[in-house]
């Protein structure tokens, strides 16, 4: 036998009903009525410059259907990520799912974080993070010089000239950075004397560069294109008889240096005796010992026959001829 409310119970159990069939019609009951799988999205790394694809789902998990707004990214980082158009507003049948593609394209380097917001049934909303890490772009080789382009991640700071990158040789006066390190004709220093190779006139030998002391080498150390200038060069005589004195009528060699074999000077009359030279003393030997052009010198000659006494008694005697030993006045 069927039950029949009492009239007392039937204003409760019509409030339950009316309450049940009022919430049934509310599009924005209950809180999983519009779900995201996954919940979140991490799209790992992706290079500046490319796009990654990620998909999402939506499923309506209540008892009608609703419609679905243009999703909305939002954050510092809103401009990275952006949802496929799907013709919104999109409407999803109760217990129906959409798959949207979801794209992250970073712009900078870093990890870049956002929220992808999903309207939907008026007022509700449904947040999806979203998240990624922007890696240095895969650069270009315009001028094919094997060194990619700077915007793109590489170190070439100039992709259209081969002849600019970081393995090429500075060059000087042509206002250009040739080897990419910042600086402008500053070359290498390889001989590390502080002078780079725009300035070094020798970048192989660190005893040439501008302000260098002036060698005696035959070369140009302080780089002012003059040899020599500031030592001393002195003309080099032979000297046989190693007197220190060299012979007049050698040919001199010009050096600032010592020459083998050779003196400062040519005032050796007799370069084959030690003992003539100018500096040398004197002896009664008949000889020009000191090259001052006079065979007598010091030494007294009473007869004037150009015999000094000390080979000539010089008595008066002026026949000096062979056999004849007495000077004499007369003989």
């Amino acid at each position: 036998m069927n039950r029949i409310p009492s009239p007392s119970a039937t204003p409760a159990l019509l409030a339950l009903v009316g309450l049940f069939l009022f919430s049934g019609c509310d599009e924005n009951v209950g809180s999983g009525l519009l779900e995201a799988i996954p919940q979140s999205l991490d799209f790992g790394e992706v290079r500046v410059g490319e796009t990654a694809l990620t998909p999402l789902t939506l499923q309506n998990g209540g008892f009608q259907d609703v419609n679905v707004e243009a999703p909305v990214s939002t954050g510092d980082a809103a401009d990275a990520f952006s949802v496929a158009d799907q013709g919104w507003p999109y409407s999803l049948t109760q217990g129906d799912i959409v798959v949207l593609q979801v794209s992250f394209a970073p712009t900078a380097t870093g990890a870049q974080e956002s929220t992808v917001t999903i309207a939907y049934g008026g007022a509700v909303s449904l947040e999806v993070p979203v998240s990624g890490i922007g890696l240095v772009a895969e650069g270009t080789d315009a001028d094919g010089d094997g060194y990619p382009d700077v915007e793109g991640g590489g170190d070439d700071c100039n992709d259209q000239d081969p002849l600019v990158n970081p393995g090429a040789t500075e060059l000087c006066d042509d206002a250009i950075d040739n080897d990419c390190d910042g600086t402008i004709d500053v070359g290498e220093d390889a001989d590390s004397d502080g002078s780079d190779a725009c300035i070094d006139c020798d970048d192989t030998s660190n005893t040439i560069y501008p302000g260098a002391d002036e060698l005696c080498d035959g070369l140009d150390n302080d780089c002012d294109q003059t040899v020599d200038e500031e030592v001393v060069i002195s003309d080099w005589y032979t000297d046989q008889d190693g007197d220190g004195y060299g012979d007049s009528d050698s040919e001199p060699v010009s050096s600032c240096d010592e020459v083998p074999g050779s003196a400062p000077n040519g005032d050796d009359c007799d370069d084959q005796d030690e003992d003539i030279h100018p500096n040398a003393i004197e002896y009664c030997d008949y000889k020009d010992s000191n090259c001052n052009g006079e065979i007598v010198d010091h030494y007294l000659d009473d007869d004037g026959d150009g015999r000094p006494n000390c080979v000539d008694d010089d008595t008066g005697d002026d026949d000096d001829s062979a056999g004849d030993d007495d000077d004499s006045a007369g003989r």
